[in-house]
């Protein structure tokens, strides 16, 4: 699944989350997600659906 980056780091600022921030309140490790975020790796389900509840949004709006 792609990340639609734009729309997570939207996602991101309309909660205030950094990504650290968001990497406590969705509980996958900094260093995880990381990567997700730059777009040099793609979550899969399970970590797409921590950082979408994270981030109060339906997974499916955070993929291309």
């Amino acid at each position: 699944m792609k990340l639609n980056l734009k729309k997570v780091k939207l996602a991101m600022a309309c909660k205030c989350l950094s990504s650290k921030g968001l990497a406590g309140k969705s509980g996958i490790n900094y260093v995880t997600l990381i990567p997700y975020l730059n777009g040099k790796r793609e979550p899969g389900t399970e970590a797409l659906g921590k950082i979408a509840k994270a981030l109060d949004v339906d997974p499916e709006t955070l993929i291309d």
